[in-house]
């Protein structure tokens, strides 16, 4: 594996690999919105769902293999710090399988 000099934040790390990307990578599928919040709140345990109002899907512009889209959740007053940090272990999930269907 190389390694390159990569300048992050102004700060440079020789330590980091350098990703090849070639034909056979891996490509995410591609879902609809209400498909992506489907699988979020499949994921999510029972009391966890219980404390969420509504999953909002927004699409970002993404580089590479960046999944293309990001997840907001609404939550009624009783949701926990617990059940946020839930909530995004499964988002981060449902992101690197599949990426957001879009016009393009």
């Amino acid at each position: 594996m190389e390694f390159e000099r990569l300048v992050v934040g102004g700060v440079e790390n020789h330590q980091l690999p350098r990703i090849q990307i070639g034909a056979n990578a891996m490509e995410r599928p591609s879902k609809p919105a209400n498909e992506l919040e489907g699988l979020i709140r499949d994921k999510l345990p029972d009391p966890v769902r219980r404390h969420l109002t509504d999953v909002h899907i927004d699409r970002v512009d993404a580089e590479g293999f960046r999944p293309n889209w990001f997840g907001r959740a609404d939550w009624y007053p009783k949701a926990s710090n617990d059940d946020k940090r839930k909530f995004i272990e499964v988002m981060n999930e449902v992101r690197r399988d599949n990426n957001l269907v879009t016009d393009d």
